[in-house]
């Protein structure tokens, strides 16, 4: 199983580990973009770690990223050493250096699902249509 070290554009200097799912094995590069789940959110970070031993943390803690996001690697190994140096010297954590090299209004910061059945629509509807309801 692979196992890859992702840096998340937040203020925690820290990084976070999750395991690749077999699909994805041949995607997997430094310097890509990922989806993956982050406590009740979805985020978008990026790879700076790959690793066929699991991290010192129990197994069943680790979580599967979802998806990766780019083709081609957004940074190289190289502008990985750039950004670790930008990082500490600006005081900010490395994915939020990382997030220098993203295009703007592509990352993924949340999902949510929300879903609802035709008879609470019906009523919102009906409701909303009331002369006596006023419009905030």
């Amino acid at each position: 199983m692979k196992f890859i070290e992702v840096a998340f554009p937040l203020p925690v200097d820290s990084l976070f580990s999750y395991a690749v799912p077999m699909d994805l094995y041949d995607e997997v590069e430094i310097g890509k973009r990922v989806v993956a789940p982050f406590g009740q959110r979805t985020l978008t970070g990026f790879i700076v770690s790959i690793s066929n031993n699991p991290p010192e943390t129990e197994l069943d803690k680790i979580k599967k990223i979802v998806r990766i996001l780019d083709k081609h690697p957004v940074f190289d190994e190289k502008k990985l050493k750039f950004f670790t140096w930008l990082s500490s010297y600006y005081l900010s954590s490395l994915g939020e250096a990382l997030k220098l090299t993203d295009p703007y209004g592509t990352s993924i910061q949340s999902e949510k699902q929300v879903f609802s059945d035709k008879e609470t629509v019906s009523k919102f509807i009906e409701n909303e249509k009331k002369p006596e309801h006023k419009p905030l």
